[in-house]
């Protein structure tokens, strides 16, 4: 509880089972994400708030690009990433090399 809260995405989550969810995160982040056929498609986060947020990589040895509101910001890489949020603010993340095709999980 007082370390820093880490988002997991899929952490154990069986390759054959497809999946998408969207659920509230400490820091005041709503995360959405999807699994298909066992690989993440993209991970995104809402930011209440704003502040620093702490992803570990769900594409392991994988640099992630960054949309902020749908514009591609920038590439991150390694097994844990921190990023700054403004409040508000809407990020997707996906493999680099790839945009997002999906915006929203419902």
């Amino acid at each position: 509880p007082f370390g820093k809260s880490i988002i997991r995405v899929f952490p154990a989550w069986p390759k054959a089972w497809d999946a998408q969810f969207t659920l509230a995160a400490r820091g005041a982040f709503v995360v959405s994400a999807c699994i298909e056929k066992g690989t993440i498609a993209f991970v995104q986060i809402h930011s209440q708030r704003g502040g620093a947020c702490h992803l570990k990589n769900p594409w392991p040895d994988t640099t992630m690009t960054l949309f902020r509101n749908g514009k591609q910001s920038e590439d991150l890489s390694g097994d844990l990433v921190t990023f700054l949020t403004q409040p508000n603010e809407t990020i997707t993340i996906v493999p680099k090399g790839t945009t997002p095709a999906i915006q929203r999980v419902n």
